[in-house]
Formats: C-alpha cells, sequence, structure tokens
C-alpha cells in the first residue's frame, strides 16, 4: 500500500541522516560512531514493525469479503422465507372432490414439515449473516487501527529524520521512533487479542447453528 511504501521511504532516510550528522567536522569520533549506531538501530527496529504489520495487512480484504457474503446470505433467507410462507395448507389445498385417500392426506400431512424446514433455514441464513457482518465490522475496525498506527509511525520517521539530521539531537530521534514502535506495537498486540476473543465466539455461535 501507499502508507507501507512511504514508511519504507522514510524508514530508508534516517541511517542516510545518521551518517550525514556524524560526519560534521565538530562531532567527535565516539560521538559520531554512537549517532551512526543509533541510526541503524532505530531503522532495524522500524523494519520489525514494518514487516509485523505487512503480515497483518495481507487480510485487510476479508471484510470486505465478509459483508458480501453476508448478503449473499440475506438472499438465502429472503428465498427459504418465501418457500415457508407459500408451504401452508391454504395455499396447498387439495380439493377431496378431485384427490382423496392415502396419497392426499399424507401430502398435506407433509406441508408441515417442509414448512419447518423451510423456516430453519431462514433463521441459520439470517443469523449467519449478521454473524459475518459484525465479524467484518470487527475486522474493518481492527485494520482501521492498523491505519492510525501506520500514520503515527510515519509521522515518528519524518520526525526521527528531522532530529538526525540536526546531530545534537540524534538521541531524540531515536526516541521518537522506538517509543511509537513499543506503543504502537502494544495497540496492535491489544486489537489483535480483542479481535481473535471476538471472531473465536462468533465461530462458536455459528457452529452452534446448525
Amino acid at each position: 500500500s501507499a502508507g507501507m511504501d512511504d514508511l519504507s521511504l522514510r524508514l530508508d532516510q534516517i541511517e542516510p541522516a545518521a551518517i550525514a550528522a556524524a560526519d560534521r567536522w565538530y562531532i567527535p569520533a565516539g560521538v559520531a560512531d554512537s549517532i551512526i549506531w543509533l541510526g541503524r538501530e532505530t531503522v532495524e527496529v522500524g523494519r520489525k514493525v514494518l514487516n509485523f504489520l505487512k503480515d497483518l495487512l495481507k487480510g485487510a480484504t476479508a471484510p470486505i469479503f465478509m459483508f458480501m457474503d453476508a448478503w449473499d446470505w440475506m438472499d438465502v433467507r429472503g428465498s427459504a422465507s418465501g418457500i415457508a410462507s407459500a408451504l401452508t395448507e391454504q395455499h396447498l389445498v387439495v380439493d377431496n372432490s378431485d384427490w382423496s385417500g392415502k396419497a392426499r392426506d399424507a401430502y398435506v400431512s407433509s406441508v408441515a414439515s417442509h414448512r419447518e424446514a423451510a423456516t430453519r433455514i431462514s433463521s441459520i441464513a439470517s443469523s449467519t449473516s449478521g454473524h459475518l457482518l459484525a465479524c467484518a465490522a470487527a475486522g474493518a475496525a481492527f485494520y482501521t487501527t492498523l491505519a492510525v498506527v501506520l500514520a503515527k509511525l510515519i509521522a515518528a520517521a519524518i520526525e526521527a529524520i528531522a532530529a538526525f539530521g540536526s546531530a545534537v539531537f540524534s538521541w531524540a530521534g531515536a526516541a521518537i521512533v522506538l517509543e511509537e514502535a513499543g506503543v504502537n506495537t502494544a495497540i496492535i498486540a491489544t486489537a489483535i487479542t480483542t479481535l481473535s476473543a471476538f471472531l473465536a465466539a462468533q465461530a462458536t455461535s455459528m457452529v452452534n447453528l446448525h
């Protein structure tokens, strides 16, 4: 995505900024080495978070397909509901004068069981659609959280580049990225835990429908 590419580009700019800052004439050799090391470590941490986000974003289209499947199940519910409404003795009445006997009685008596089956299908389809919509909404909220995290990391990387460029504030640049990486990783972990628990509950409910 554009956001991931932007973050990657910003991370690529941190080490050159650190090297340029360390190369200034007034920077002692020991300090210069520390600035370069700090820049590289900052990029490494940023790359780990970036790769983590890339793995998570592989399922970003899942909510869309869940919404689509939910609407398909609503169509199933509508069809089954229509069939259940049509399967009544009033709709399928057979005049005794035209047809009577055991066959007729068996035909009429089977109407109720067919209607119940269609009603059950309609109910399952409705519940399945509801669960899919709930899962889609939860998934969308999760990926919205990731988008916010990504935006914050991009902003932190931009600030880090500026801080490293000043040499004097290189430590501040590293702190910005490292703090955002730590805080946002915790946010992501919490979001994953919440989403996993929610989806597990939804899956259990869907299994119990049958």
